[in-house]
């Protein structure tokens, strides 16, 4: 089913009631994931109805819909968080956006999921596609920006735009897993403060792409042996200042012997599905600072933080410094293959839906 649309004043009428969508009602494994015709949404007088155009995935989908993740949607959900599109009607309390307005973000608890062709989202949900962002890149942009400029911004405490103290003197950060979401978006924003990146990876290839991005250095974490004594001879033996770390698992005990003295090490998941334990020793003995992130409270606890964000972000968009790596864009059909290269660890950067035309069967690319 093709979309045919016409723009009135307050939305645009679209000539079906019923979208395609991928639907959860138990849980299941992403391979077993089913796409279903499904009302479209009616919206409240607080939301916009959104045309997807795009929708980013991301490694918590496949654990949401196998019921691994902290949040449990009632059944049946459609899964997803980030999108990009165009809106397409406005609920009658509606002051910010418009039909027709580009518009991206991630939908949040309580709200239906991005896997979808359209949304309801309350505006607060939602911001203007910068545009220099596609709609392939801003669907990309939302989560893992967010997160990793709150992880470096914030809680590591790095400057933007940098001093001269900071390019002078520039701080030194591991990141690990660099080709993945989060981890390439961290390489982007590090560098556009100023800082000294290595970057880690699983294969050549994706060595190659984090250099690429602008990591001063790359480590293949599969043929390095010793990872503190590799980091070491690239930082004249001190090691650095600071180590992001969304794996978890066995890797962070090896980050933390990476650190120098008063280091950071901040925590922003466990993509390896195992939570570390540290030995809280050799935290005393190198002076080590053990900082966690939650993003998603800063829109409750600290608004005007998430204003900050957005506005560093745009600004680096406008001026070239951060660009989403895009690994492969699929249709909605192929949601499962979407997900194995995320889950098999064959792609990097982002993987994203193409929601333009839904009835494709096979991937783009």
């Amino acid at each position: 089913l093709y979309t045919f649309a016409i723009y009135q004043k307050n939305n645009i009428q679209v000539n079906k009631t019923e979208m395609k969508a991928v639907v959860v009602d138990k849980w299941q494994k992403y391979t077993d994931l089913e796409v279903k015709e499904i009302d479209i949404p009616v919206i409240k007088g607080n939301e916009l109805l959104i045309k997807i155009k795009r929708a980013g995935c991301n490694f918590f989908d496949i654990l949401q819909v196998s019921g691994k993740y902290q949040y449990k949607p009632p059944f049946p959900f459609i899964p997803g968080a980030e999108f990009s599109g165009v809106v397409v009607k406005i609920g009658n309390d509606i002051t910010k956006y418009k039909v027709g307005d580009e518009v991206f973000g991630q939908s949040s608890f309580g709200y239906q999921g991005t896997f979808s062709e359209y949304i309801a989202l309350p505006e607060h949900l939602c911001l203007v596609k910068p545009p220099k962002l596609s709609h392939t890149m801003a669907s990309a942009f939302s989560m893992v920006y967010a997160t990793s400029w709150a992880a470096l911004r914030i809680r590591a405490g790095l400057q933007y735009p940098p001093t001269e103290e900071s390019i002078n003197n520039p701080k030194k950060i591991l990141i690990l897993a660099a080709a993945g979401g989060c981890g390439s978006a961290a390489v982007s924003i590090s560098k556009a403060c100023g800082a000294f990146v290595i970057g880690t990876a699983g294969s050549d290839k994706k060595c190659q792409v984090v250099k690429e991005i602008g990591a001063d250095h790359v480590i293949n974490y599969n043929t390095e042996k010793d990872l503190a004594k590799r980091v070491k001879e690239l930082t004249d033996n001190k090691g650095v200042d600071i180590v992001i770390d969304m794996v978890g698992g066995a890797i962070t005990s090896q980050a933390i012997r990476c650190l120098s003295w008063n280091g950071k090490l901040i925590v922003i998941g466990f993509a390896s599905g195992a939570i570390p334990s540290v030995k809280l020793n050799y935290i005393l003995l190198k002076n080590i600072s053990v900082v966690g992130l939650h993003w998603g409270r800063y829109y409750v606890e600290e608004p005007n933080v998430v204003k900050q964000c957005w506005k560093e972000l745009f600004e680096m968009v406008n001026k070239d410094l951060i660009k989403p790596l895009i690994y492969k864009e699929y249709y909605i059909d192929d949601i499962s293959d979407a997900l194995h290269a995320i889950q098999t660890r064959s792609s990097y950067g982002k993987v994203v839906l193409n929601l333009d035309n839904p009835n494709k069967i096979q991937s783009k690319l």
